[in-house]
This record gives structure tokens, sequence and C-alpha cells, in this order.
């Protein structure tokens, strides 16, 4: 539930970030996005941009995912255009694994 939340937060925000997508992506953002939709969303949101679709994640080691899992359900490989900048605390390591 917590990693739900958290996708369809981003593609709220991202959908902000981008007024120009696809009306369609409201609905599906609205109904709730599986993983490879949330990378379609990125892809789509960055082609309609004149710049590059940058996210911030604070606080990444507060997310509570499971050891070795990627804690915001991210996807593994980024889209053109889309880049993340991500914090933690000092002295935490966190190690995700590719599925």
């Amino acid at each position: 539930a917590g990693v739900e939340r958290a996708r369809r937060n981003r593609a709220a925000q991202i959908l902000l970030a981008a007024p120009n997508i696809d009306r369609s992506w409201r609905q599906r953002v609205v109904r709730g996005l599986a993983p490879d939709q949330f990378t379609e969303l990125l892809s789509a949101a960055a082609r309609v941009r004149d710049k590059p679709l940058v996210i911030v994640i604070d606080g990444l080691d507060q997310a509570g995912a499971p050891a070795g899992m990627n804690p915001l359900a991210l996807p593994q490989t980024l889209p053109p255009g889309v880049m993340i900048i991500a914090t933690q605390r000092p002295g935490v390591h966190l190690h995700a694994q590719p599925p």
C-alpha cells in the first residue's frame, strides 16, 4: 500500500510538471498505475517537456522497503530525459538488487 501510494503521489506531481501531456494520463493516474505504466508515464512526460524531468526524493532511507528492494518502486532504467536526485541520512547505506 505504501509503495502504491508513493507511486500515485509521484505520478500526480509528474502530471503537474508536464501540463501538455495527453489527458488520458490523468484518468490512468486516478485509477492507479502498474510499475510498467509508471515508466510509460515518465517517458510521455519527458517527451512533452522542453527540459529534463527531474524527480527529487528526500529521505530515501526512510521509505521502509525491505533490504535489497527498490524502496520507491522506481524503474531500474530511467527513460531518456528523466533524472532522479535522492537523499538519505549520512551513514545509511542502501543496496538495491536488480530484479
